[in-house]
Parts: C-alpha cells; structure tokens; sequence
C-alpha cells in the first residue's frame, strides 16, 4: 500500500502542476489558477463525510482501487484532450471536480485501511510512513513536473499521472487485506 501511496501521490502533484501550467497557457487568468484548486477540494468538504460511510459499508480495498481507476481515466481524459488540442478550460475545471469527487471517497477509505494492514503497535509508524510519502511525493514531484513539462509539454505528464494510479491498483491487490 505504501508504494501505491507514493506512485500515485507523486502522479497527483506531477499532474496538478502540470494542470496549473496549462490553465496559465490557457488563460492567463488567476482566476483560473485558483478556481480549479477550489473545485478540486471543494467537493473534499461535502463528500468526505459519505466516503466515509461508504467505505464502512464496502469493502475498502475495492472502493480504492475503484476511486484509483477513476482518477487513471481523468487523467487519460485530460492528456486526450492535451493531444488534440480540444482542450478548454472548462474541460479542466469539469475534470478537477470529478477528481475531489473521487478523493472524497478515497481518502476515507484508504486511511481507514491503514489499520486492517499492520498491527495496533504498528499504526502510529504506518500513519506517519503513509503522511512522509505524500509530503515526499509533492517536493519531488512538483519539480520533477517541471522539468518533464520543459522538455515534453504537460500531455505525458497525464499519461505519468495515470500510470502511477495504476501501479498504485496493481500493489494494492497484492496488499492481505483481512476482511472487516
């Protein structure tokens, strides 16, 4: 789970600075810069409460390997557009909505995961092995976007984002989860 958490958090800040410089090359509008953060978080404030519920209700393991999938085929979506040059701002302001959506039920159901994979004497070090990932994942993968975007442009950036969502699918499955 652990690798999963850094493969698909470095794709998440790879990708979000990548957006952020398509949204300026775009536009040019703060505005813009701003409002696709908010519509990525926003739906985090509303929804997490039912991802929550949700992931009490399911299997979790599965509802982040679905919410994992969905996020892949975002960013899929969003390099389709990048190629062909159809891409609006709108399309990303529509897809960042889509992707808080899909947090909002991730993020429950993978921190109450944590728990069912390592002892109770274990949790605290789990915990804060998950939390250095995604901090680590961001100082190297914002920078690492940046070069890339320099040499490739923003699109396998999307395609580098949807890979590392799918890595994260593949050691999950290979995770032993017990049942809950």
């Amino acid at each position: 789970m652990w690798l999963g958490s850094v493969t698909e958090h470095l794709g998440q800040w790879m990708e979000e600075a990548a957006i952020l410089w398509l949204i300026y090359q775009l536009t040019g509008s703060v505005l813009y810069l701003a409002l696709q953060p908010f519509a990525r978080l926003l739906p985090l404030v509303f929804l997490s409460p039912l991802g929550g519920m949700v992931s009490d209700q399911m299997n979790r393991r599965n509802l982040v390997i679905y919410t994992l999938v969905f996020k892949a085929l975002l960013s899929i979506t969003l390099l389709v557009l990048v190629r062909t040059e159809v891409v609006q701002i709108w399309h990303i302001i529509v897809l960042a909505l889509l992707h808080g959506i899909a947090t909002a039920f991730n993020h429950p159901a993978r921190h109450t995961l944590i728990p069912n994979l390592v002892k109770k004497e274990h949790l605290l070090n789990a915990i804060t092995l998950d939390n250095t990932s995604v901090t680590a994942s961001r100082v190297v993968g914002m920078p690492l976007a940046g070069l890339l975007i320099a040499w490739f442009g923003t699109g396998p950036v999307f395609g580098l984002r949807a890979v590392g969502c799918l890595l994260a699918v593949g050691w999950l499955l290979m995770a032993r989860v017990p049942a809950t």
